[in-house]
């Protein structure tokens, strides 16, 4: 072991296990949002599932801890995040500060075909003057859409696919 139990929490903030699961065919969908300058940003996106195959996970993703230096904001450099997720009218909520991505995952047991899930994220920049850059991620194994309150999608690439995200560059 290489740290005691007792040890645990004098030395980790959080402990998380990842799940890589592209064996079984999972893919990341996703919708990007870019440039946003709101001191506190409300987003809404739905996702509705065609079919009960493979468990779900949810997550918002922002810049890496402390990619945005401290200075660049009065109180800190990554924004606290207000996460509610409904499966049709049940609601699952919880917070955190987004300096490690925190994903929701729904078990293939905990939903059905035809289930609608919606997706509000309240971020709470304290006055970072920076414009921030969103995605808004499922990682299944469907064939899975993210739509924003009017019904469009926005998956960008960042690999030479199109659409591309890739607007200019300097090098």
């Amino acid at each position: 072991m290489f740290v005691e139990d007792i040890d645990f929490l004098t030395c980790f903030d959080d402990f998380q296990i990842g799940h890589n699961r592209n064996a079984e065919n999972y893919t990341d969908t996703w919708y990007d949002i870019s440039g946003d300058y709101s001191f506190m940003t409300y987003l809404n996106f739905t996702v509705e599932v065609p079919e009960s195959s493979g468990d779900l996970y949810f997550s918002l993703e922002y810049y890496y801890w402390e990619m945005v230096p401290k200075r660049c904001s009065l109180f800190m450099g990554n924004p606290m995040i207000y996460t509610k997720i409904y499966k049709n009218d049940e609601m699952f909520e919880y917070y955190y500060f987004d300096y490690y991505h925190e994903p929701m995952m729904f078990a293939e047991a905990d939903y059905e075909a035809g289930d609608i899930f919606t997706i509000e994220y309240d971020t709470m920049w304290f006055f970072s003057p920076i414009p921030r850059d969103y995605t808004i991620k499922v990682y299944s194994s469907q064939d899975l859409e993210i739509k924003d309150s009017d019904g469009n999608t926005n998956m960008l690439h960042m690999d030479g696919q199109q659409p591309s995200g890739f607007e200019s560059s300097w090098w």
